[in-house]
């Protein structure tokens, strides 16, 4: 049950992040500003897990790596896969 409510707050940030795509100003732009911004928060995250060198720094270090790291992961999948859409032709798909 603890690791199920150590879970919930990344899949409530996972979920948001799904939309993020459909903001008006998004949906416009090209891709790849997404997919670095996700590539970021990813990196940002790895960074705070190489810093978390025990249990007590969970709060502190992993539990805002998992949620910047699952909120870029998320953004970076779904922006590649709109560019993907986006670059084939209407007869490819």
């Amino acid at each position: 049950m603890s690791t199920a409510i150590h879970m919930l707050p990344m899949g409530i940030i996972v979920f948001v992040f799904n939309f993020a795509n459909r903001v008006k100003g998004l949906s416009s732009t090209s891709a790849k500003w997404p997919i670095l911004c996700g590539a970021l928060m990813m990196m940002s995250a790895l960074v705070l897990f190489a810093f978390a060198d025990g249990p007590d720094k969970y709060w502190a270090l992993v539990f805002p790596g998992f949620i910047i790291g699952s909120a870029g992961t998320m953004l970076t999948n779904i922006s590649a896969n709109i560019a993907i859409l986006r670059a084939t032709s209407p007869d490819e798909k």
